[in-house]
Protein backbone atom coordinates (compact mmCIF):
# COMPACT_ATOMS: atom_id res chain seq x y z
CA UNK A 1 0.00 0.00 0.00
CA UNK A 2 3.05 2.30 0.85
CA UNK A 3 4.30 1.55 -2.68
CA UNK A 4 1.08 2.89 -4.38
CA UNK A 5 1.13 6.19 -2.25
CA UNK A 6 4.64 6.67 -2.82
CA UNK A 7 3.80 6.57 -6.74
CA UNK A 8 0.48 8.38 -6.57
CA UNK A 9 3.05 11.08 -4.64
CA UNK A 10 5.45 11.19 -7.71
CA UNK A 11 3.14 11.33 -10.68
CA UNK A 12 1.21 14.16 -8.90
CA UNK A 13 4.68 16.42 -7.93
CA UNK A 14 5.81 15.16 -11.43
CA UNK A 15 2.21 16.92 -12.74
CA UNK A 16 2.88 19.87 -10.83
CA UNK A 17 6.05 20.29 -12.04
CA UNK A 18 5.49 19.98 -15.61
CA UNK A 19 2.16 22.32 -15.27
CA UNK A 20 4.58 25.01 -13.78
CA UNK A 21 6.93 24.35 -16.20
CA UNK A 22 4.37 25.01 -18.97
CA UNK A 23 3.14 27.93 -17.14
CA UNK A 24 6.18 29.53 -16.78
CA UNK A 25 6.96 29.19 -20.09
CA UNK A 26 4.00 30.64 -21.24
CA UNK A 27 4.67 33.68 -18.82
CA UNK A 28 7.80 34.53 -19.57
CA UNK A 29 7.39 34.31 -23.23
CA UNK A 30 5.70 37.18 -25.30
CA UNK A 31 2.83 35.95 -25.97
Amino acid sequence: MNNIRCLTSKFLCLSIFTLLAIYGDETSSTY
